[in-house]
């Protein structure tokens, strides 16, 4: 149950009006009147609430279930119990998501907080909140409906789209980002990139020309630090979800629609096509490419590229059939003789 304190709530809405948000087919038309007030858990829902089947390992909790509604495929609706209603949809958490944003619509703009800190050559455009703290540096743009959090500096020049949100503490430098990007808590975007001229007399330290380009629908995790290119650009592409607490080293390129999860290292100028996956702690050595829909195990390490469309596991990465031969094998060998 989502805790009023801090998500401002709609409602309620009948099951026919969620039927039409999510495009769903409704099994149970007697029941288009029933108001549901709430979204909740399978397990936890009451007769008010509203609910998902996405997984069918849950089957057995649906039909045990006090929900007064739930999305689900056509291939469960026999586990569902009587009395619930019952929203045929083809992609039930995608319907939940749905749902959840029309019960938990976008916050209004606040408006600029007397304690915020606003250069005077900055534009913003209408409907724009910057909360107490955060600064917002010369020539910057800010579009419509975007959201500054307490704390989070915009840089000198840093353009943000229109419905963007920006999260506390987060640092944008040289960057230009799109629309609806959403970059969460002690982000840093844009620091220089790790660039050295390395000698017996020290090391030179290379300056950083480039940007950080975030395009439309990116998401950044806490945490996470992309570097701006040395001289081109580092290059987020739409869609590309970013997990938290991720390294993106200088002038990387990160194809659309792409998933890092959690303590990923990209070195620099890596190359991620369309739709890649990493798993938690991969990794890339530098200036290779990991081509289009590839997907990573956890703990994998790249250090050539990887052809597009292969699944990959192990350091150095190999495909992961491979990859689980070898860790079998291994377990053989380490399993105890038996005594004559």
């Amino acid at each position: 149950m989502a805790d009023p304190r801090f998500y401002q709530q709609a409602g309620p809405f009948t099951v026919a009006d969620l039927c039409e948000v999510t495009g769903a087919k409704l099994l149970t038309p007697d029941l288009a009147a029933r108001e549901i007030s709430q979204v909740a858990s399978i397990s936890e829902a009451t007769a008010q609430d509203i609910t998902f089947l996405g997984d069918k390992k849950y089957r057995a909790s649906l039909s045990t279930s006090q929900a007064g509604a739930c999305l689900l495929s056509e291939a469960m609706v026999e586990h569902a119990p009587g009395g619930m209603a019952l929203l045929i949809v083809g992609d039930p958490q995608r319907g939940f998501a749905d749902v959840i944003d029309h019960f938990y619509p976008p916050q209004v703009a606040t408006g600029i907080h007397p304690l915020a800190s606003v250069d005077p050559t900055a534009k913003l455009e209408d409907d724009v909140s910057v909360d107490a703290g955060a600064s917002v540096g010369a020539g910057a743009e800010i579009g419509t409906g975007t959201n500054v959090a307490a704390g989070a500096v915009v840089g000198v020049g840093v353009t943000l789209g229109r419905g963007c949100s920006i999260g506390p503490n987060v640092t944008l430098n040289y960057a230009l980002v799109g629309d609806r990007v959403i970059i969460h808590a002690n982000a840093a975007i844009g620091a220089d990139g790790f660039g050295f001229a390395m000698g017996p007399q020290g090391h030179r330290k290379i300056g950083q020309l480039g940007r950080v380009i975030l395009q439309d629908d990116v998401e950044i995790g806490a945490g996470t630090t992309i570097d701006r290119g040395a001289l081109g650009d580092t290059t987020i592409g739409e869609g590309t979800k970013i997990d938290n607490l991720v390294q993106i080293g200088h002038n990387c390129t990160i194809g659309r629609h792409c998933v890092i999860v959690a303590q990923v290292g990209l070195a620099g100028s890596t190359v991620l096509e369309d739709f890649v996956v990493m798993g938690g702690q991969a990794a890339s050595a530098g200036h290779l490419t990991i081509g289009a829909g590839s997907m990573l195990a956890a703990r994998t390490g790249a250090k050539d590229d990887l052809p597009a469309g292969g699944v990959y596991g192990g350091a150095p990465a190999k495909p992961i059939k491979l990859w689980m031969r070898e860790i079998a094998a291994v377990a053989r060998l380490a399993r105890p003789t038996k005594k004559k």
